[in-house]
């Protein structure tokens, strides 16, 4: 039986696909997928299939208790398999090598998948799309029709949503699609109000309840309970940047930040807005922007905050908590959320991040990227007024106040905005001023403010001047004051 494996020609080749095996049992199991009749029934649900191991294994998620229980953490299974396949990952040695390069592991089935990087290509005839792995070549495949050559970004999609006007071609990702219109969430927490109907979000929200965290990064204080963000957090550390751009100088070790990457260098922009003249190369992008003419059914029940994306309505009820869980180690600094303490953390390091072209310094990446573009020929130019910058943002915010009408009104009074930053600093005003300085009678509404008064009180001014004996506690003075020097 082995020794077909070695075969070169295939004996059992289907005639309706391009599936072929020397196994008689493999090449029944496959010929079943073809039937458009199914013969087994699942008498608990609606789940139906050809096979009935698939069914047998089916029945085992409708068992309440999951008996077979591993015996050095808290994992619980139905079936021996998994159990098996689980206990792989309590060993420290890893007894699977690949003998082309140093790859390890102690799985035979992702062994398998790696040695395949090592062999000749499959090549896809209707683009240039190659693959060593025939699963993949096969899932690209879908993307286009039957019988004709169009390319990949026109294709017909055999699955369609009925409830909306999401399309795909891909079985796994259409049933996890449908999961997001279910009204009632199956799977809910025991520790907090979390609840959805995706198994593998539900498993990923589990890991945050754990107090240890079995997996730690040997190169830093890092640790995690996830394997594939530890695994992420890893590339940080490599020295070499493998990805590499050929259209400009940018290199990455992260995979998916280089495909996000690839997509600014497209001209073509496939996704585009049918509401307004938007249009974008990036799917995720296209999907936040498409919510932005919808209504916002998602508000806060303690303020008339409402939005329609579900991360921003959590990242929004969090500053409504009165404690603040992610606390600061090296001073009295407490945030709502781990983002913000993370950019805080920035300020206790030394400034490794230096421009090449000037004396600046800084501790964030976004900000030296921002610093640099003060150095390049401004592209971005208005065409009603001379207005011209670097910066996208800055720029779009510039373009609004050349619209006659403002869009962004207050329910207050007749005051109105370009945009919805400028309205937020607005409302501020018709509240009531909560906060106080606890060293004086000073109150205000606006946190900025506060923090800028507290400056006030300290008797270290930490800012100093490079030409001449100027001290301060506030950049922006110190800034306007470096203008003083320049010729």
């Amino acid at each position: 039986t082995h020794l077909l494996r070695h075969k070169a020609s295939k004996d059992f080749k289907c005639a309706q696909c391009d599936y072929g095996t020397n196994y008689k049992s493999c090449f029944k199991s496959h010929l079943l997928r073809h039937k458009t009749a199914k013969d087994f029934e699942c008498a608990q649900c609606n789940y139906v299939t050809n096979s009935k191991s698939d069914l047998r294994k089916h029945l085992l998620t409708h068992k309440a208790m999951k008996d077979i229980k591993c015996t050095q953490c808290d994992y619980a299974t139905r079936t021996n398999s998994n159990l098996r396949y689980h206990l792989l990952s309590h060993k420290n040695t890893k007894e699977l090598g690949c003998f082309h390069c140093d790859f390890t592991t102690n799985y035979k089935s992702s062994l398998k998948h790696h040695l395949k990087l090592h062999l000749l290509t499959h090549n896809s005839a209707q683009s240039n799309f190659s693959s060593n792995i025939k699963s993949s070549l096969r899932k690209h495949r879908i993307r286009h029709d039957e019988g004709n050559n169009k390319p990949c970004s026109k294709t017909h999609q055999s699955f369609k949503c009925v409830q909306c006007e999401y399309a795909t071609n891909n079985k796994y990702l259409f049933n996890t699609h449908l999961l997001g219109h279910k009204t009632g969430k199956q799977l809910k927490c025991a520790v907090c109000d979390y609840e959805t109907n995706n198994k593998y979000h539900f498993k990923a929200h589990l890991l945050t309840h754990q107090l240890v965290k079995n997996f730690n990064c040997a190169h830093c204080e890092y640790s995690t309970n996830n394997k594939y963000v530890l695994i992420t957090h890893l590339l940080t550390h490599k020295t070499v940047k493998e990805l590499k751009c050929a259209v400009c100088n940018y290199e990455t070790n992260n995979k998916h930040l280089f495909k996000t990457h690839l997509l600014t260098h497209q001209f073509d922009k496939n996704f585009n807005c049918a509401i307004c003249e938007f249009a974008t190369t990036n799917k995720y992008v296209f999907k936040t922007h498409v919510f932005i003419h919808k209504s916002k059914d998602l508000k806060c029940a303690r303020c008339d905050y409402a939005t329609n994306n579900k991360v921003l309505l959590k990242a929004h009820i969090l500053t409504h908590n009165t404690t603040k869980d992610f606390k600061c180690d090296q001073c009295d600094y407490a945030a709502n959320t781990k983002p913000s303490l993370r950019k805080h953390l920035l300020t206790h390091k030394g400034k490794g991040l230096k421009c090449d072209r000037c004396d600046y310094v800084t501790n964030n990446e976004s900000n030296l990227r921002r610093h640099l573009l003060t150095h390049n020929a401004k592209d971005l130019k208005c065409t009603k007024c001379n207005y011209a910058t670097n910066n996208k943002y800055l720029f779009k915010t510039h373009l609004l106040t050349h619209n006659n009408s403002r869009d962004f009104k207050c329910n207050q009074c007749d005051y109105a905005a370009y945009t919805r930053h400028s309205l937020g600093k607005h409302r501020i005003r018709h509240k009531s001023k909560d906060l106080k300085c606890g060293q004086c009678d000073y109150v205000t509404n606006d946190k900025r403010n506060l923090r800028k008064h507290l400056l006030t009180h300290r008797t270290t001014k930490d800012l100093k001047c490079g030409h001449c004996d100027y001290v301060s506690n506030d950049k922006r003075n110190l800034r306007r004051h470096l203008l003083i020097h320049r010729i």
